[in-house]
């Protein structure tokens, strides 16, 4: 969007010109103004505040004192620009340049506004009158105002600082749900409940199986061969079922009974 622009004239003996996107105001009392106003409006309309420079580093000290003012073709633009030289001021109502002047300046002073505001104001010289606008070309003047206004600023804050907000998720788990809103909460319990491993169920323990008796050689040979090891091998029966005899506790000397002596 772009501005609205109105600059107010005051009368005076100075100058003022406007073109699309700039104005230029030189105070009473320069003969020698025509050739400074020439180089504002021939310059291109990205070249302005160059050729101006050009024109002062070119004449030096016959360069008149002077106020220039750009400003961008949008709202969204490169922002206002100020240039002044010499003893000529301007003031505004914008937070970051109430005040500037080119005194004590070989050269110019310049401030580039950081932000676009939706309103803004700037002065310089006499208080302008309040029915007059300069569209376009040059006229004497005694000062100026000039007022830039966003028609619009509304659409500008919101897409500025106003994130559209993302839309949550809808369930799709069933027909009848699609409708619904699932809640960020409850996504990070779905994904937590589906990375989480399951326990693996808890059972008694089994019985525990006994360890089976050793099984002696004889045994063993005997359970390979059917019993009949000893009869294919050496030709005798099978010998019965060996049965171990009973442990008998050994006497102890004192116990022992002498023999009788011999006759």
């Amino acid at each position: 969007m772009s501005y609205v622009v109105r600059l107010s004239v005051a009368p005076g003996g100075g100058r003022l010109a406007r073109r699309a996107r700039g104005c230029l105001y030189v105070p009473p009392g320069r003969a020698d103004a025509q050739a400074l106003l020439d180089t504002f409006l021939d310059a291109p309309d990205d070249g302005v505040a160059s050729a101006m420079a050009d024109f002062v580093l070119t004449r030096n000290l016959e360069a008149p004192p002077f106020v220039l003012a750009t400003w961008p073709d949008s709202v969204r633009g490169i922002g206002i620009h100020l240039i002044v030289r010499g003893d000529a001021q301007v003031d505004s109502d914008l937070p970051s340049i109430p005040s500037l002047s080119g005194a004590g300046s070989s050269t110019w002073v310049e401030h580039r506004v950081p932000r676009n505001p939706t309103t803004g104001t700037l002065r310089a010289g006499d208080g302008a009158a309040a029915d007059t606008d300069l569209v376009r070309g040059t006229v004497p003047a005694g000062g100026f105002e000039l007022t830039l206004h966003d028609p619009d600023p509304a659409p500008l804050r919101r897409s500025a600082t106003t994130p559209t907000p993302a839309e949550p998720p809808v369930r799709a788990d069933s027909a009848e749900a699609t409708d619904d809103e699932v809640t960020w909460d409850e996504l990070d319990q779905r994904a937590e409940d589906a990375t989480t491993p399951e326990s693996p169920a808890v059972t008694d323990d089994p019985e525990p199986v006994a360890d089976p008796a050793p099984v002696g050689g004889v045994e063993a040979l005997r359970a390979a061969t059917d019993g009949d090891w000893m009869e294919e091998s050496i030709g005798i029966d099978a010998l019965p079922d060996v049965v171990p005899a009973a442990r008998t506790e050994r006497s102890t000397p004192s116990e022992e009974v002498a023999p009788d002596p011999i006759v």
